[in-house]
C-alpha cells in the first residue's frame, strides 16, 4: 500500500473508502507493529488489523496475541551472538535491537529515532515477533536450530522475519475469518515479498505488486501494477471490486 517513500497514493485511499462503502472489510495484514502502521490507520480508516505477520491482531480491541517464550527468545539471541547476527524484538507499540549493524541500518534506519539498542529488552517486555539481521550465509542453521520452535520466513536477503511456531499472516487471516464467522466470504490480498506467500495460499484471490520479488509473483493469481503506480486502485478495478 505504500509508496517507495512510504506515502499512501491518493488512488488507494479512494479506493479503501470505496471499499468501505461497498461493505467490503479492508484488513492491514503486515509485518509492521501498530505503531508503525498509526498514520496509515488514520488515513485510510481500516480498523481491522493482523500485525507482527499474524501475531497480534485487533478489531477495535486485541483479539489474539501471539508472545514467543523467553526461552526461546534466549537461545535465538544466544546463537545470533555467536553467529555475528543482530536480533532484533517486537511487540504492539516497541522495537528493540541487539545491536546495530549495516542490516539493522538497512530496514530500521527510519525507526532509530524511537526503536531503543537493548539486548535484554525481551526479559522486560513480552515479545511477539522476532527479527534476525544476517549476511544470509547462516539462514539455514536458524532454521535447523528453531524447527518446532520458530516459523522462520524471508523479508529480504538479510532479514529474516520470526514468530511462534506455527503463527503466520496466514494464521492470522484465518483466525479473523473465524473470528467473525466470515469464512464463506472470497478474500483478497496483496503483497510483494516472501513474506507474504503463506497469506497468498490462504485466500482465495491473491494480488502481487509489480514491484515485488520473484517467489511472490510466481505465487500470485494476478499482478498488478507498482505500488508507485496505483497498483492497488488497479487490482481492485480488475476484479471488479470498486
Amino acid at each position: 500500500m505504500l509508496t517507495d517513500d512510504q506515502q499512501i497514493l491518493p488512488s488507494s485511499v479512494s479506493a479503501i473508502h470505496t471499499l468501505q462503502a461497498n461493505h467490503i472489510v479492508p484488513v492491514i495484514c503486515t509485518g509492521r507493529n501498530m505503531k508503525e502502521i498509526q498514520s496509515i490507520i488514520e488515513i485510510t480508516g481500516i480498523d481491522t488489523l493482523i500485525t507482527e505477520n499474524g501475531s497480534y491482531i485487533k478489531h477495535h480491541q486485541t483479539i489474539r496475541i501471539e508472545n514467543i517464550r523467553k526461552k526461546v527468545i534466549k537461545e535465538l539471541v544466544d546463537m545470533a551472538n555467536k553467529l555475528g547476527d543482530a536480533v532484533g524484538f517486537r511487540n504492539a507499540i516497541n522495537v528493540a535491537v541487539t545491536k546495530i549493524n549495516k542490516y539493522t541500518r538497512k530496514c530500521y534506519g527510519g525507526y532509530f529515532k524511537w526503536a531503543k539498542v537493548d539486548p535484554y529488552f525481551y526479559l522486560k517486555s513480552p515479545i511477539n515477533f522476532l527479527n534476525v539481521f544476517t549476511d544470509g550465509s547462516d539462514v539455514q542453521q536458524y532454521r535447523n536450530a528453531f524447527a518446532g520452535k520458530l516459523s522462520i520466513t524471508h523479508n529480504d536477503p538479510h532479514v529474516l522475519d520470526i514468530n511462534r511456531y506455527g503463527v503466520s499472516k496466514a494464521t492470522g487471516i484465518q483466525d479473523v475469518l473465524n473470528d467473525f464467522h466470515w469464512t464463506h466470504l472470497p478474500t483478497y490480498c496483496f503483497g510483494d515479498a516472501a513474506n507474504d506467500v503463506p497469506m497468498f495460499k490462504k485466500v482465495k484471490h491473491s494480488i502481487a505488486m509489480a514491484n515485488a520479488d520473484d517467489e511472490c509473483k510466481q505465487e500470485a493469481e494476478y499482478v498488478t501494477d507498482s505500488n508507485n503506480d496505483n497498483g492497488i486502485a488497479h487490482a481492485l478495478h480488475h476484479f471488479n471490486l470498486i
